[in-house]
């Protein structure tokens, strides 16, 4: 079977590269068109070798299926010769006996007949078995060419978007996507490491136990950063995710965890034991097949000596040969069949493999914990005595009936029976640690639930090679950090440490966006993360926001665009808000002005400042309209895409970082506050027209 699929050559990526300039998505760059062209025929020699040597790779890959191709099919020929052979034995046995008269020895040729039809059956299974791997390295090259089809267009499309950054450049514009389905909160998307995730990792690694909190503001990433660790190949298998109820009870909490557990137990118990069934499925059952056939053989030919050696060679026989053949016959055949169940029902019988006692033990804590909590059992027994007299004319009888059904586990119980099961999961891997995330914590809205929630799983806390993660309030990261100056609470006299999310940095923040946007300009990502203060539900948001702006436009748009456009809308959003929870008249005709002011720089207008005085509960709103008329202001004055221009220039960083640093501090106590906004401002004033 040869490789189902060719490697890409310069045409087929010329005619990707012509499919998506043409496509709906980049018709607004049809002026820049010849330039671009002329761009791409100068990269398109480095894409065709670079997906050359990918289809090598792929190609590799699809020779080790091949080859076990090979393998089947080999051993399909060898059976296939024992097929044959047992066909000559059925027939010559049928000739002899058929000649020699001795119709009460037929009971040889029904075992011959037997034995042909159990070979064919085999062979006639691993045929299959043949057929079945010849239809995966078919599929498996479908999947392939998928894989070289998907890398050729990301290459073209990561090449085209180059290109048009290299063409907009010296325009002051940017390439950019009007279409970014993956810009949300994804759990298949991929975890960008940060400085908080190594952190985390360390600490669980570096451990025996311990008991951690994940605390930060809504939309910091906490979920992120825990399906981060879980996800990971060394925990996914031995992860626990729970997410915790808005509403709180005890009893249903801790059962649902102990439940969640127990499933996780079982699930990775019963894939091990599958996987020790099919272990070594062909070599083990073929080697066995073959010498159950010899066997057999062997047999046959002494049966078939002792039978009628005397009568065709004129020796005489010997029941002891007799005997011996028996006893081949009949242990070849007997291998021969449990071969045959064995191959048509799938299954290799691997002698001496097994869980070891642990594993065993925790699988069957887990099977017993899924079936209580899952079902109400009733046991029922009954005995009835029966004693007759006068030939059954009298007669007494009696009947007992007891019936015992499995009373509800209290909260005590199944924190005792989550503790054994947690232990016993523990010790199945020593080198492995347990790792269970309590997430969403922090949405428990009555904090005399949050507290009872955290005591309950203290008792569980500090198991041996278990490691729990629940994300909590930064009201609770607040007393952690407080432990020792006041009364002791729940949070700090439970957790080991709480880790707070830190903001995302710049860089952090490219490689979100990067991961679920091809082609989204660096420098737009850059503000991105200015204006969401690295807050990674902020981040996605206003990156959708900008690709919306793109999208209902109809030709390329400038970076100052997309930057007043989204803060412009952000403040009006912020200022509204605030407008309807507001009942004196200095804070309306306040709020009333800042949003004019927001809606003149949407138009492209400058701002004369307002001339309202500030009141002192709206200081936060004032700092963040200042510091986004900053940074349209820094934008369009300092911020130049030249040629070439595909990562955002250090130059920019320091006032970025500053911008984000403050607005991730917006919603803290003034004195924290004023001063991040005071040095952001500072920091974009300076740097304007540089």
């Amino acid at each position: 079977m040869s490789i189902g699929f060719s490697p890409p050559d310069i045409n087929k990526v010329r005619g990707e590269y012509v499919k998506l300039a043409k496509s709906s998505h980049y018709q607004h760059y049809d002026s820049f068109r010849q330039r671009i062209d002329a761009g791409m025929e100068i990269l398109m020699p480095g894409i065709v070798e670079d997906l050359n040597a990918f289809h090598g790779s792929l190609a590799s890959e699809l020779t080790d299926y091949q080859s076990i191709h090979r393998s089947a099919r080999k051993n399909s020929r060898s059976l296939a010769i024992v097929t044959a052979l047992a066909l000559i034995l059925t027939v010559v046995s049928g000739a002899v006996i058929w000649s020699t008269g001795a119709a009460s020895d037929q009971w040889l040729l029904l075992l011959v007949t037997i034995s042909f039809a159990v070979a064919a059956a085999v062979t006639s299974a691993f045929r299959a078995r043949a057929r079945s791997v010849a239809l995966r390295i078919e599929a498996e090259s479908k999947a392939l060419e998928v894989q070289l089809e998907r890398r050729t267009n990301a290459s073209v499309k990561q090449a085209f978007t180059r290109v048009l950054n290299e063409t907009l450049g010296p325009e002051n514009m940017l390439p950019f996507p009007t279409v970014a389905p993956r810009l949300v909160e994804l759990n298949t998307s991929a975890v960008v490491p940060s400085s908080t995730a190594t952190f985390l990792k360390n600490f669980v690694e570096g451990h025996e136990s311990s008991a951690i909190g994940i605390a930060g503001p809504r939309g910091s990433g906490k979920s992120t950063l825990m399906r981060g660790l879980t996800s990971d190949a060394e925990h996914i298998d031995r992860s626990v995710w729970l997410t915790a109820p808005v509403r709180y009870d005890s009893v249903d909490f801790v059962r649902r965890l102990y439940l969640e557990v127990a499933k996780k137990v079982d699930e990775r118990n019963g894939g091990e034991l599958r996987s020790l069934r099919r272990r070594r499925y062909s070599s083990v059952l073929i080697g066995r097949t073959i010498i159950g056939a010899i066997l057999f053989t062997i047999g046959f030919a002494l049966i078939f000596y002792d039978s009628y050696g005397g009568e065709i060679f004129s020796q005489p026989a010997f029941s002891a040969t007799g005997v011996a053949g028996m006893i081949l016959f009949t242990s070849g055949l007997l291998v021969v069949l449990l071969g045959a169940v064995a191959s048509l029902t799938r299954r290799s019988y691997v002698f001496g493999g097994g869980v070891t006692g642990q594993q065993g033990y925790a699988a069957f804590l887990a099977r017993e914990a899924i079936t209580r909590l899952s079902f109400d059992r009733e046991t029922n027994t009954k005995s009835k005595n029966v004693a007759k007299f006068l030939g059954g004319s009298l007669a007494l009888e009696d009947e007992n009936s007891v019936t015992l059904k499995d009373r509800a586990l209290s909260h005590a119980d199944l924190i005792s029976e989550l503790r054994k099961l947690l232990q016993a999961f523990a010790e199945e891997e020593d080198s492995k640690p347990v790792i269970i995330v309590i997430d969403e914590l922090d949405k428990i809205s009555l904090t005399t639930d949050l507290v009872d929630t955290v005591n309950d799983l203290k008792d569980l806390f500090h198991i041996e090679g278990v490691h729990f993660i629940v994300s909590v309030s930064t009201d609770a990261l607040l007393s952690f950090e407080q432990r020792g100056l006041v009364a002791r609470d729940a949070f700090d006299s439970s957790f080991d440490t709480i880790v707070p999310v830190r903001a995302l940095s710049l860089d952090e923040s490219l490689q979100v966006i990067s991961a679920r946007a091809e082609g989204f300009p660096p420098l737009v990502s850059a503000f991105c993360h200015a204006w969401s203060g690295g807050l990674p539900r902020e981040l996605l948001r206003i990156a959708r926001r900008c690709v919306e702006i793109q999208r209902s436009t109809k030709e390329a748009q400038p970076v100052e665009l997309l930057v007043r456009t989204v803060i412009a809308e952000d403040i009006i959003s912020l200022v509204e808000a605030a407008m309807r929870s507001t009942s004196t008249a200095a804070k309306r005709d306040y709020l009333h002005q800042v949003r004019l002011h927001a809606r003149l720089l949407r138009e492209g207008h400058v701002s004369t400042g307002s001339s309202v005085s500030i009141p002192k509960s709206l200081q936060s709103i004032a700092n963040v309209a200042a510091l986004g008329e900053g940074l349209i202001t820094y934008f369009a004055t300092s911020v130049r895409v030249g040629d070439a221009e595909w990562s955002t220039p250090e130059r920019y960083r320091e006032p970025l970082e500053a911008s984000a640093r403050a607005m991730a501090l917006k919603g803290e106590p003034e004195e924290i506050r004023a001063e991040a906004f005071e040095k952001a401002s500072a920091v974009l004033l300076s740097t304007h027209g540089t």
